[in-house]
């Protein structure tokens, strides 16, 4: 977790993740933004008058789709965003002059994760708060250090104690501990 989010909180919208998404397409189509769903961008079109990505005079200026047919076709759009993996993005977007794919891959990145999804039909009572953090015990009182080396940050974190079996540090996410709605009807 974040250190903004230890120290803070985090915040979870009533209705999963998936209504911000829907009231943000509402919202949008409310002052005119189309949206397309069910195509991949093959490439963002950039004008570049010089300098290099990122500097003065290059900017994205579209974006080339393919549709679920098997259809091309680009579009001009006055601000492009993109949310996916950045290096990988850059490299499969951009054109190789102005991708730095090479050079972000080589930067420091953070830890990477398995995410599984259960819906059970059952009920854990006060077992697992909206998040929890499990830490395995044979690492005993330096949890974060065995991650993140001399950083500290496991002291702004409420730690559950690791049952014996744990092979390592994990995270459950238990949303119907605060929005009953995202349990499985």
């Amino acid at each position: 977790m974040e250190l903004d989010a230890a120290s803070y909180g985090v915040r979870y919208p009533r209705g999963g993740f998936g209504r911000v998404r829907r009231r943000l397409l509402e919202q949008c189509e409310k002052v005119g933004v189309r949206v397309r769903t069910g195509v991949a961008v093959t490439r963002v079109e950039v004008t570049q008058e010089g300098g290099e990505a990122g500097e003065s005079g290059a900017a994205a200026t579209g974006v080339r789709i393919v549709d679920g047919d098997g259809s091309e076709s680009s579009f001009a759009a006055d601000i492009v965003l993109c949310n996916a993996d950045l290096p990988a993005a850059e490299e499969a977007l951009l054109p190789p002059h102005l991708s730095r794919a090479d050079k972000l891959r080589s930067a420091a990145s953070s830890s990477s994760v398995l995410s599984l999804s259960f819906a059970l039909d059952a009920q854990f009572a006060d077992a697992l708060a909206h998040h929890t953090i499990v830490f395995a015990e044979d690492l005993g009182q330096a949890p974060w250090e065995s991650l993140f080396g001399a950083r500290r940050a496991s002291s702004f974190l409420p730690v559950a104690a690791a049952p014996t079996w744990a092979p390592g540090h994990f995270y459950v996410h238990c949303p119907t501990r605060t929005d009953p709605t995202a349990a499985p009807a």
